[in-house]
């Protein structure tokens, strides 16, 4: 199970996987234009070793029965519809997976 909250919500919408975008950190990440140039450095270099985009490891994830769960908290607050989530994905309170966290052994938060 992968849970999904704040900014992180993005990736489990539809389209947020494509948009995402790689922020240097420090200062550089505050520059105008720094996100672009980093995002399309870090595609190349991604291409370049042959590594599948997040596109595609989202869909070999969800083949392999990883579930995605987003936070109801900020699913309220950003006014996301349930038709905006990527197929599949369900929404959780933060207590749910508190709950459930605290019995598993591997526990990723985004």
């Amino acid at each position: 199970k992968v849970f999904f909250t704040f900014m992180g919500i993005n990736l489990a919408c539809k389209g947020g996987l494509e948009k995402a975008r790689f922020i240097p950190p420090g200062v550089m990440g505050a520059v105008p234009g720094m996100s672009a140039i980093a995002t399309g450095m870090m595609k190349k270099k991604i291409d370049k070793a042959q590594i599948p985009t997040l596109p595609e490891l989202m869909e070999m994830a969800q083949l392999e029965g990883v579930e995605l769960i987003v936070c109801k908290m900020t699913f309220d607050m950003m006014e996301i519809n349930e038709d905006d989530l990527v197929e599949g994905s369900v929404v959780w309170t933060a207590e749910d997976f508190i709950r459930y966290a605290k019995e598993c052994k591997i526990c990723l938060f985004i």
